[in-house]
């Protein structure tokens, strides 16, 4: 299991989404005024979701086809969770200067590898299925 790279890239994408959860900030204003993904519970639900479907992806790595499916839940609502969180940054950024911290862009990061972690795991069913027509 911890052998195969889509292992440790859904393992970096969990400990990404962790330190968002944990309390790392969105954004900050110029009176320091800190944001947080826990601030939101939006924000917060969206981002443990898709934490938990990868951390699940992560120990159900006989059923590749499940990771497949579950790695493209958390990339869907890691998407709506950027996309809310973009629209909240436009929205304040209107009335007061915010300036984005690294928690920003952690979801992007988390989009990435979880992209290329199923990218990893359709590679070994496709392995798979070329050693099943073989037999």
């Amino acid at each position: 299991m911890w052998q195969r790279i889509q292992t440790l890239y859904l393992t970096l994408a969990v400990l990404l989404h962790g330190a968002l959860l944990a309390g790392l900030p969105l954004m900050t204003s110029a009176d320091s005024h800190v944001i947080l993904a826990r601030d939101n519970i939006i924000f917060f639900a969206l981002i443990l979701i898709s934490t938990m479907d990868a951390l699940s992806a992560i120990f159900l790595y006989k059923t590749r086809k499940l990771q497949i499916i579950l790695g493209r839940i958390a990339i869907f609502t890691t998407m709506v969770a950027m996309g809310l969180i973009l629209y909240k940054f436009l929205i304040i950024q209107k009335t007061e200067a915010h300036v984005t911290d690294i928690g920003f862009w952690m979801p992007l990061a988390f989009i990435v590898l979880v992209a290329l972690a199923n990218k990893a795991i359709m590679r070994d069913e496709e392995k798979v299925r070329s050693a099943d027509r073989i037999r």
